[in-house]
């Protein structure tokens, strides 16, 4: 009975075993897979170039056993540097990221920190323009309404200025550095001027408050030029205005244009008004501009073909009022002009602006180096210009026509034009604080994009 028993288990057991290798007649080892990319090294971390000049890097995929080894190259910035399989050639001052990803997997990446030398565009651009302040020794002035003008030179900016001081006339006009210091910039440099040796040291803040420490080495003195930016007299009264024109005996005549015109020093006057029952008066006359408080007042003197010799007195307001005597010399009569200076929109909102792309349920498909130019046209149109490379293709932005319009203390902006990607319609806002908000739509764009920055 044991026996017949232990003949039956073993026949069992020889069956099971006989099935379960029949289960498998045929089957293979299961192959191994290749190993997924899940690092990018890159041969340098970071490189600094001059504009022109070129470097070739590398990249090693790890683990070393990954079956696709291939990296894509990409730059976050084009204006500053390009990239093509490692080959990465500076394009212009300023930084970028050069991204380089796994084919085989996206989130296996390195970077690649890439500084041209000089100062960037967007950073001259911003602290160009004409400073006006005082410059005091030991917290005493020693000269006031001193104008100091910083200037885009390639890939430098220039400082010049000329201040009559009690040393004598200080007169400079040396290249500096321009960093970017937080929310303002820092600037440094050194040269000569009229006092021997000189070297600078300041900051202009967001708001264009300048605080210069100038090193006169000759005389082992220190000055401090302090200001904000702004314009010349001559700069601040520039433009046209629309007024009446007084004449005693005879009333007013409305809708009369006058325009004065920068002329290094001076400001030209301009303006044609038709006089009944005389003819036409047309002035061109030069005109000198000084500060009176807050105010700046006009005199000049000039002959015009209807009347003969005239002078002009008179102010231009803060706000634009304009207020003149135009007095004719050979009858003695005085006819009036009132006015005021038509809004420069253009111009308040002119300059480059730093942000990033946006795509409606894709969030940024940029870095935040995306440079926005507005170059003022007239005075209530300014041309875009921006050069971007987007998951959706290259985004490039030229001469691109927006009008301008007054909305509160901002500006709207709108427009239509063409660009990279095909025709678009913009729409945008710039506040009081210089950010910038833009929407583009367009039949060549599948989704609304949007670009924000910050002047």
């Amino acid at each position: 009975m044991k026996r017949n028993l232990k003949k039956n288990v073993k026949k069992r057991s020889g069956l099971l075993l006989l099935l379960l290798s029949g289960l498998c007649f045929g089957c293979e080892e299961e192959p191994a897979y290749p190993a997924v990319a899940a690092q990018v090294v890159v041969s340098e971390r970071a490189i600094t170039l001059d504009p022109g000049e070129s470097q070739l890097l590398s990249a090693a995929v790890f683990p070393a056993d990954a079956g696709n080894t291939a990296v894509a190259w990409r730059s976050l910035n084009e204006r500053v540097a390009t990239v093509v399989n490692g080959l990465i050639t500076a394009v212009a001052p300023g930084t970028a990221t050069v991204l380089v990803t796994a084919y085989s997997n996206a989130d296996a990446r390195g970077e690649v920190a890439v500084t041209v030398a000089g100062v960037p565009d967007d950073l001259a651009a911003a602290v160009a323009g004409t400073y006006v302040g005082d410059v005091t020794m030991g917290g005493m002035p020693i000269a006031t309404d001193v104008e100091v003008t910083l200037t885009a030179a390639g890939n430098a900016v220039r400082l010049a200025t000329t201040a009559v001081t009690g040393m004598g006339a200080l007169s400079m006009d040396i290249e500096v550095d321009v960093l970017r210091d937080g929310s303002g910039y820092a600037i440094s440099g050194a040269g000569t001027s009229t006092l021997g040796a000189v070297s600078v040291a300041g900051a202009i803040d967001a708001d264009g408050n300048m605080t210069l420490n100038i090193n006169l080495h000759d005389q082992s003195l220190v000055v401090v030029f302090t200001a904000r930016r702004g314009q010349t007299p001559v700069q601040a009264v520039a433009g046209t205005y629309d007024g009446a024109v007084g004449i005693p005996m005879m009333g007013t005549l409305p809708d009369i244009e006058l325009v004065l015109t920068p002329e290094g020093a001076i400001a030209r006057l301009t303006t044609t008004v038709v006089v009944p029952s005389f003819g036409t008066l047309d002035m061109d006359i030069p005109v000198t501009v000084v500060r009176a408080g807050s105010d700046y007042a006009l005199s000049g003197a000039g002959t015009t073909a209807l009347f003969g010799p005239v002078s002009i007195s008179g102010t231009v307001s803060a706000t634009g009022a304009i207020s003149l005597i135009i007095h004719i010399d050979a009858n003695g009569m005085d006819v009036t002009y009132i006015g005021q200076k038509r809004e420069d929109l253009a111009a308040l909102v002119a300059g480059a602006y730093t942000g990033t792309v946006s795509a409606q349920g894709m969030g940024a498909i940029t870095g935040n180096d995306v440079v926005m130019i507005l170059t003022a046209g007239n005075q209530t149109t300014v041309h875009w210009e921006t050069h971007t490379t987007t998951p959706l293709g290259a985004f490039d932005v030229v001469d691109f026509p927006l009008t301008v319009a007054r909305s509160g203390s901002g500006f709207t902006l709108a427009g239509s034009g063409t660009t990279s990607v095909g025709p678009l319609d913009v729409t945008g806002t710039i506040y009081a604080s210089g950010h910038v908000v833009v929407e583009m739509t367009g039949p060549g764009l599948p989704v609304i994009i949007s670009y924000e920055g910050q002047k």
